[in-house]
Formats: C-alpha cells, sequence, structure tokens
C-alpha cells in the first residue's frame, strides 16, 4: 500500500486556471479501488470526490481548482474608501491542502494517506502565459526585480486628484517597505518617502499574504505629490532596503482637459484592481424595458348608469419601468502597450467607475457591453484611441401602476 505524488501545482499557482494533481497508488489495479481526495481552503474542508484510476496506469488525475474558486472575491474596498499605506488584498490570495487517501470496495485503508497544501491567488491567465507560469517572477521575497500583480504599463499617467494601488504577493515572509520617489520637470530629484507598514506584528517569517499599496496621489497626499512634482517611482524594498520589485512610474497629468473624466477599476487577469481615466468625448443614453398592459379605457357612471369615457383614460398601462444608463466612453490617443493592456478592461467581470475623479468614495458598480476587442497596432495606424459603452450595474425603476 502506496501512495505517489507524481505531479502537483507550483508553491503559488492561479486558481482560475488548471491545478492538476497526479497521484499513484500499489493499489491502483484492485478491484473497487477508488481514491478519496479532500480538498481544503484556508484550513477549511470545501470538497471529498472520489475517482477511478486512469484507464492507461495505475493513477488517477485530480484538478482541483474549480472546488477552490468559489471562495475568492476580490473587493474594491480600499479603492473605493481611498484608503492609505498598505491594506491586506481581500479575496486574492490564500493557502490550501489536499489530501489522498485509499479505498477498496468502499472501505478506507488505514494507513498511507498524502497530502499537498500550497497557495493560490485570484488569476486567470491566457492559456499561453499560465503555461509558461513561473510563480518565483511574483514572490517578492525571492530577489529582485519581481512582479506586481498587474500587466499594465510601467509608465502611467495619473491626474494630481487619483487613488491607485499596486499590489504584490509574498510567502513566507514580509515584504515591508514601499519607497516613494518624487522629480521636478528638470529630472532632478524632489525627495524619498519611505512607507512602512505594520499589518502584522512581531515576526516576519511565516507570513505568506497578498497586500496593496495605495499609490495614487490621492493616497499619497499633497505633503508627498507636492505641486511642482511631475513625476514619481514606486519600488517595494526588504528589511534591508533592496529593492525586491520592479519600479512603477506614475507622470502627474495636470491637464484640466475639456470632458468629464471617467475614472474605472478593474479587475484584472492577476486578480487585482487596475485603474485607468478615460478623457475622451462621451455620450450618455437610457434604455427602457416596459411590462404593459389593456385595460378598459371607460367605466360606468353610477348616477347616471350610463357608459362614460375619458380623454385621458388609460389604455396600456405600464405596470413594470426598468431604467438602465450606458455611456459610451472614449480615450485620448493612447499607446500600442495601453491598447494591449486594456483588453482586460473589456473583458474584466468586474469593473467600477469612480462618477468622481477626486472622490474615490463615490464609486459604484458598472459592467461592459462590447462583445469583442481590437488590441491595435502601430503597423495599423499610427494614432488610434478607444472607445468602451459602460452600463451601471443597478438599474432604475419608475412607479408601478
Amino acid at each position: 500500500m502506496a501512495i505517489t505524488l507524481h505531479n502537483r501545482p507550483q508553491a503559488l499557482t492561479p486558481v482560475y486556471n488548471d491545478m492538476m494533481f497526479i497521484v499513484g497508488s500499489t493499489l491502483a489495479a484492485t478491484q473497487y479501488f477508488k481514491m478519496v481526495v479532500k480538498v481544503y481552503h484556508a484550513g477549511t474542508l470545501q470538497k471529498t470526490l472520489k475517482y477511478d484510476k486512469w484507464p492507461h496506469g495505475n493513477y488517477i488525475q485530480a484538478d482541483v481548482h474549480r472546488m477552490l474558486e468559489p471562495r475568492y472575491n476580490p473587493v474594491i474596498e480600499n479603492l473605493a474608501e481611498g484608503a492609505t499605506g498598505f491594506k491586506v488584498a481581500r479575496g486574492t490570495m490564500a493557502d490550501y491542502k489536499v489530501e489522498f487517501t485509499e479505498e477498496i470496495n468502499n472501505v478506507p485503508i488505514a494507513s498511507g494517506m498524502v497530502s499537498a497544501s500550497g497557495y493560490t491567488f485570484n488569476a486567470a491567465l491566457k492559456y499561453l502565459d499560465w503555461i509558461d507560469f513561473d510563480y518565483t517572477y511574483y514572490d517578492l521575497v525571492i530577489g529582485t526585480q519581481r512582479r506586481l500583480l498587474t500587466n499594465s504599463p510601467r509608465t502611467l499617467k495619473i491626474r494630481e486628484d487619483e487613488a491607485a494601488s499596486l499590489s504584490h504577493i509574498s510567502i513566507g515572509k514580509q515584504v515591508p517597505k514601499a519607497l516613494v520617489t518624487t522629480y521636478n520637470a528638470a529630472g532632478g530629484v524632489i525627495d524619498t518617502h519611505t512607507i512602512t507598514h505594520t499589518l502584522y506584528s512581531g515576526s516576519d517569517q511565516g507570513i505568506s499574504y497578498s497586500l496593496d499599496f495605495m499609490c495614487g496621489p490621492y493616497n499619497l497626499g499633497g505633503s508627498i505629490i507636492t505641486s511642482e512634482v511631475v513625476r514619481y517611482t514606486v519600488v517595494f524594498l526588504a528589511s534591508d532596503n533592496s529593492p525586491v520589485s520592479e519600479t512603477f512610474t506614475f507622470v502627474v497629468d495636470r491637464d484640466c482637459g475639456r470632458h468629464q473624466l471617467f475614472r474605472l477599476h478593474f479587475l484584472n487577469r492577476l486578480g487585482r484592481f487596475d485603474s485607468y481615466t478615460f478623457t475622451g468625448s462621451h455620450k450618455q443614453t437610457a434604455q427602457f424595458k416596459r411590462s404593459g398592459y389593456q385595460k378598459f379605457t371607460g367605466y360606468t357612471d353610477l348616477d347616471t348608469m350610463a357608459w362614460t369615457n375619458n380623454s385621458y383614460a388609460r389604455g396600456t398601462v405600464n405596470f413594470d419601468t426598468v431604467e438602465t444608463e450606458q455611456y459610451s466612453i472614449n480615450t485620448c490617443w493612447i499607446t500600442e502597450e495601453e491598447s494591449a493592456w486594456l483588453q482586460e478592461l473589456a473583458g474584466s467581470p468586474a469593473v467600477y467607475w469612480q462618477i468622481d475623479p477626486s472622490d474615490p468614495k463615490k464609486t459604484i458598480a458598472v459592467t461592459i457591453t462590447e462583445d469583442s476587442y481590437e488590441v491595435k497596432k502601430y503597423a495599423n495606424k499610427k494614432l488610434f484611441s478607444l472607445n468602451l459603452t459602460i452600463q451601471l450595474a443597478q438599474p432604475n425603476y419608475r412607479q408601478r401602476l
């Protein structure tokens, strides 16, 4: 009686892609054999499954990601509440464990249980990205230039009153600091600011988590993003002040513009929220869905007992009216890199519109209505913009008659 774990997911793996375990057993060829698989999320049993052996060998194949998916529900609260500093990225990352035991004819085999554990995060990678995925690229405690949880360009425009966040993952140890460096128009350094988090007190060992660092000018405040700041950079630091992440540059946009601004926050493929502001023209429309019935337009006058009709009588009655607001919004000129990145916005299942670009607390849920998206290339067009239609996720209702 022996169970062999032939294949398992990486120590950190995207939960919306395959999480395949290949597990062998010396009893697999026995009549009425079953492999019992128990899946735990954050210490809680989620599902117990039983597998027959694979027809081509003495092993089973178990893809467990669908049992873990429902446990992830990333929230926009850090952006929508205008948070500052470091915040826990709730609903993004958790530990899991899978236990494998054997049974014959529904009788458990008492010995030989094998288990495997790791971490999953709320990512849904494209197929080619997933087959090349290496979790060490994202674990900030492993080395320098680790990736953050975004596929956005590493240089971004941001208005001086907007909120934004950068998210990261670390396994087994805290990444305690972020360094913000501000620059003036001449390219000189104005100041450096080290922001330390105290979310976990005591030892930094054995702690695995995903954090948001609130890095927009709104979040950093006027004491850091002063009027002379034209750009600033953000990089994460280890306890010895050595950089452990890639560096992001934010170019402060103070152009007043002539159109209403549409600041959107959207769930990206790596499980956290990116932000982008549409600064072009827009068109607002309303759609109505009506349910009605026909009724008699006359009535009996009880004084004269005559059949009476009024000019204001209603034959068609709309007893239920639902109004949905839509906005067709446009960017100004964008780059090829931005066009590729914003495909994630077009396909995102969770999009939010910050109605007041200078106040993230005024944020509502919207949906993208487009069914297709063109990633534009310079080879086809030298200049291009993007048009999307957003629809309020909460409909408005009229009086019922």
